[in-house]
């Protein structure tokens, strides 16, 4: 039974209705320097060849590592190109990468809303002077290399883990994704998390997750963005979403994340929100929580947007509406070939096109996990998007040189 929704909210909803939202990537130099320029341009073509919207700053765009200024620069970029933005909010290195490697760059964003920077001029396209960005690099204070490198991937396979994701920090799974009942996500041990606790880097800090996620929202808001992805975090999840709608009125996205899943007892409270416009669903290899958290947001006349990059022509079928994925960072016309082809009648043209798109993620979307969005930068530097100096992942695993060239054959 659908729950009432506000006219903001259905406004997103009723917007990205079909659409590809290219969750973008954030081209970096091998030392974390960041070309606004380039960036823009990188945006554009994302549009110019096929996305009709983008996520910036989301898991593939490493946002939850990214400093404010940084953030605020590229929401600014992104609005450039004419189509919805939305913006991912809150996140840390506990939900979204490899434990430890945010530690540095988390601790630079701006999480007082009385230090997040100023609102722009206007809620139209930002002008030259209202984007005040510089020409040339960004740099982004780089965590020490031994702690990137010591950093445990979540998609790596372990013995005992069932392939679904390494020990998180204070015990527990990173990724309790073989959760095909109703009792998946469960032992949360009261904080929303199994067995998490509060977020290390965080704790640490001083920082109250609830309250960087607000930062973030404001800061998108004051910019522009037309919506929010909301990260998991712990805690309380519903209280979260409820405080970035209350501190901005945007529009929100949630987000059921193979790293953090959520109960779906959890999930229906999200979706009974009014600022709520859809849900994402990103559960890597969990077909039944998928068709799960699909009917769930649909059934609460929410948009099923899929994240589901492993099953992508699949979640369509289980009634996914729009995409919101990674693998559209790149290969944005391959992407948005499934979602047209599901959208006729030609079952052939599908089939095709599911099955192209299918060995591209097997190629991309595989252990270790992380280290999908070094191989979306090579792709996208493999087809003109990103020079290839800016075609780099700090954050993420290293990976084998060898292993380039598997993934741009993948792409032909």
């Amino acid at each position: 039974m659908s729950t009432a929704i506000d006219t903001r909210a259905a406004g997103l909803r009723d917007r990205l209705r079909g659409a590809l939202v290219a969750a973008a990537a954030t081209p970096m130099t091998r030392s974390g320097e960041v070309d606004l320029d380039l960036a823009e341009s990188y945006f554009h073509q994302l549009v110019a060849t096929g996305a009709d919207a983008l996520a910036v700053l989301a898991h593939t765009g490493r946002g939850p590592f990214l400093p404010a200024e940084l953030r605020r620069e590229l929401i600014l970029r992104a609005r450039t190109a004419g189509v919805p933005v939305i913006v991912g909010v809150g996140g840390s290195s506990d939900q979204t990468g490899p434990p430890g490697t945010a530690a540095r760059p988390r601790a630079a964003r701006a999480t007082d809303p009385a230090t997040a920077s100023p609102p722009a001029k206007d809620s139209g396209t930002p002008s030259r002077d209202d984007e005040r960005a510089s020409t040339g690099a960004f740099s982004i204070a780089m965590p020490p290399a031994e702690t990137a490198t010591a950093a445990h991937d979540p998609g790596t396979r372990e013995p005992g883990d069932g392939g679904h994701g390494a020990p998180a920090p204070g015990g527990g799974a990173h990724g309790e994704i073989g959760r095909g009942t109703t009792e998946r996500g469960h032992g949360d041990g009261g904080d929303g998390e199994a067995g998490r606790g509060v977020r290390g880097s965080e704790a640490a800090l001083g920082d109250d997750p609830v309250r960087g996620t607000v930062a973030d929202a404001r800061m998108a808001a004051e910019l522009g963005a037309d919506g929010v992805l909301v990260f998991p975090s712990a805690g309380d999840r519903v209280a979260e979403h409820d405080a970035v709608w209350q501190a901005t009125g945007l529009p929100m996205i949630a987000f059921d994340l193979y790293t953090a899943p959520c109960p779906p007892a959890v999930l229906a409270e999200i979706l009974r929100h009014p600022g709520v416009a859809g849900l994402k669903t990103a559960l890597l290899s969990d077909a039944m929580g998928c068709q799960e958290t699909i009917a769930l947001t649909r059934e609460a006349g929410r948009l099923a947007l899929t994240g589901e990059d492993r099953m992508f022509g699949a979640s369509l079928l289980w009634g996914a509406e729009a995409a919101l994925v990674g693998i559209a960072a790149a290969s944005v016309e391959a992407t948005a070939a499934v979602l047209r082809a599901f959208e006729g009648d030609d079952l052939r043209a599908f089939e095709k096109a599911s099955a192209r798109l299918d060995r591209l993620a097997a190629a991309t979307f595989t252990a270790p996990m992380e280290g999908y969005v070094q191989r979306m930068l090579w792709l996208a530097a493999a087809e003109g998007l990103i020079p290839e100096s800016h075609a780099h992942d700090p954050f993420g695993p290293e990976l084998p040189e060898g292993e380039r060239a598997a993934v741009i054959a993948a792409s032909s």
